[in-house]
């Protein structure tokens, strides 16, 4: 939640603005984000978190000593 939100702040994001957040497909943390994802949600002011099995852009983040691969961006 931490790195999203550290996204969240260099996108030029208002603290207010609802999110969608896509994650490259990830087994190691998929069942974790799926089983927190309305916790998560909550937290980061996002509407959705959608997996895809490909993202051509994006930013890596760690999570758990694993890599994750997301794109945020801005509702509206």
């Amino acid at each position: 939640m931490n790195r999203i939100q550290n996204i969240r702040k260099e996108s030029g994001f208002e603290l207010t603005d609802r999110i969608f957040v896509t994650v490259l497909e990830a087994k190691s943390l998929k069942s974790s984000i799926v089983k927190y994802n309305d916790y998560i949600c909550r937290e980061i002011l996002a509407d959705v978190i959608q997996w895809v099995p490909e993202i051509t852009d994006g930013i890596e983040i760690e999570v758990n000593d694993s890599l994750l691969k997301v794109v945020v961006n801005k509702k509206g």
